[in-house]
Formats: structure tokens, C-alpha cells, sequence
């Protein structure tokens, strides 16, 4: 019983005195940082936009300059970016957190990637016996303020087990896929189609009933009292409906997704046909205006090309 409560101390102690980095502060990267250092942990910054750093340094956050400092400095480094371009110039590039000289780092990317370019990350890193876990994550800011993101977890079990209470602070169930390298990736991009598809469907419902003269509001009220109703139709819907875009998720981020959900099956020489019609409609979007709006910004884009903005 004594060995059980002293092994429970340690655990704690150890938790407590756990430094984090983070690296990316847009939409999501500030939030995740927001609330880790709201849950009591030192938490230090690095980011490419200088402005973002300041607000989060009043908060109580460390600044570093280069993602080599910040790895020498912390013990778990979280990534927080958009795409693989940015995240290979933070680990791969000059200081970038492959230089660390820290030989307990544990690093894990929370940027949505392909499983292939998540595999050729993880193997680097392997190749300079540094620790990476893959950690792409559902839910937006609001949720990772709120500790109510869904991370889904791929690596080794025994690196996992080490930051599974940090993961757990943000956000619960903590879903462990196993050391199948690109597994959550895949599952993350698969999650990310069917919001994509579910957008669409939304807004061409809306946009068909419209054209009739039927209030979007109580077309709304009809589908969110069926066994058909969606958090995107009872919560964006109305934003939708009162030209309310303001973005949890960028639109253009949406068709990144879908592109690497395309390229992805290729790979496996699947056919995804209704992603493919998606992607073709996010794509032409996000050339347009609409790339900053939310992904729900597919409705403005619908109504803009059948002449009804």
C-alpha cells in the first residue's frame, strides 16, 4: 500500500513539474496553450508571428526563438500547425527541433498531415532516437479552451502512457490507436471528409428549400427535430443562415483535408467519388473570398455561383 501511494506521489510531483512547449499559435495552438497553462502546468512558446507570442507571455507563458530552444528547454513539445511544409521546417530544418541536444524530448505533432508525410516525421525522428507521437485532434478552439477536444493518439504505448495525463487536461476520451504508423492520421483525415460532406449537405438543403421561399430558420427547426440532426446543423446552422462566418476552421484548411483524404486513398488505390465532387467545390472556393471564412463558408460560396448573394 505504501510502494502504491509513494509510486501515486512521484506521479504527480512528476506532472507538476512537467514543462511544455508549444509550437504554433494560430486558432488552436493558442487555445490548447491557454488552457494547459489554466490547468496549473509552465508552458513555453514558439511561434513564426512574433504579435501572437506577447498576449500568451502575459498569461505566463516562456517565450523561445527557435524550436531547437524550446526543445532544449522542455520536456513535451506539442506542434500546432497547418500544413507539412511548416511542420518539416520546425523539426527538420536549421534549429529546428531535431537539433535538440535534450535526449528525453517527447514530441507530438497535433497538425492534421497525411499518413505518409506523418511516417517520414516519425522516422526522422527515429533516426535521432527522439520520441514522437502523432496526435491529430477533433474538436475546435473553443473546445481545446474547454478541454473538450478528442485526441487520437498513434506511437509507442510506452511514450504515450508518459503525457496521457497532459492529453487527458485536453480533452477526454484519449484514444490510443496503437504504434501503427499514420493510423491516426488516416482516422483524423476520414473524420474530417465526413464534416466536409456534412457541410455540404447542410447547405444545399438550405439552399434548395431557399429557392422556394421557405424560412432557412424553420427549414432548420424541421431538421434539427429529426433523427437527422447534426452539433454542425444545431450549431452552425444558424450561424450559416445569419451570414455568420467567423472561422473555427478555415474553409481553405478544409480542402487541404480533403485533398490529402484524396490523395491518401489513392495511395490505396481507393475510389472516394463523393469526396472527389467535395473537394472540386472547396477547391474553386478557397480561390475565391470565401478561403478565410469558416468551412461552412461552402453555403456562401453555393449561393454566390447559383446568382443568389
Amino acid at each position: 500500500m505504501l510502494k502504491k501511494i509513494t509510486i501515486f506521489f512521484i506521479l504527480v510531483i512528476y506532472f507538476i513539474l512537467l514543462k511544455i512547449g508549444i509550437v504554433g499559435l494560430g486558432l488552436m495552438g493558442n487555445n490548447i496553450c491557454l488552457r494547459l497553462i489554466n490547468e496549473g502546468f509552465e508552458v513555453s512558446i514558439c511561434n513564426r508571428t512574433v504579435s501572437k507570442l506577447i498576449p500568451l507571455e502575459k498569461k505566463g507563458a516562456k517565450i523561445f526563438n527557435t524550436p531547437k530552444q524550446i526543445a532544449n528547454n522542455t520536456d513535451f513539445i506539442i506542434i500546432c500547425v497547418t500544413n507539412f511544409e511548416a511542420v518539416n521546417t520546425i523539426c527538420f530544418q536549421k534549429d529546428g527541433l531535431q537539433e535538440t541536444e535534450n535526449p528525453n524530448i517527447i514530441i507530438a505533432d497535433f497538425s492534421t498531415l497525411s499518413p505518409r508525410e506523418s511516417i517520414y516525421c516519425y522516422r526522422k525522428f527515429m533516426d535521432k532516437n527522439i520520441s514522437m507521437l502523432s496526435v491529430p485532434v477533433m474538436g475546435g478552439p473553443n473546445a481545446a479552451l474547454e478541454g473538450n477536444l478528442i485526441p487520437i493518439v498513434s506511437g509507442e504505448e510506452n511514450i504515450f502512457k508518459k503525457i496521457k495525463n497532459i492529453l487527458e487536461k485536453l480533452g477526454n476520451p484519449v484514444f490510443y490507436i496503437g504504434n501503427k504508423e499514420g493510423s491516426a492520421n488516416a482516422i483524423k483525415l476520414a473524420l474530417n471528409l465526413n464534416i466536409g460532406l456534412l457541410a455540404m449537405a447542410l447547405s444545399e438543403g438550405l439552399l434548395l428549400s431557399n429557392t422556394y421561399d421557405i424560412d432557412p430558420t424553420l427549414y432548420l427547426k424541421i431538421f434539427n427535430s429529426t433523427n437527422f440532426k447534426t452539433g454542425m446543423s444545431e450549431n452552425k446552422g444558424p450561424k450559416m443562415i445569419n451570414d455568420d462566418y467567423h472561422p473555427s476552421f478555415y474553409l481553405k484548411n478544409m480542402r487541404k483535408d480533403l485533398a490529402l483524404a484524396m490523395a491518401a486513398a489513392q495511395e490505396k488505390e481507393l475510389s472516394l467519388p463523393v469526396t472527389g465532387m467535395a473537394f472540386q467545390l472547396y477547391n474553386y472556393a478557397a480561390k475565391s473570398i470565401y478561403a478565410d471564412l469558416d468551412y461552412t463558408g461552402v453555403y456562401k460560396f453555393l449561393k454566390k455561383i447559383n446568382n443568389l448573394e
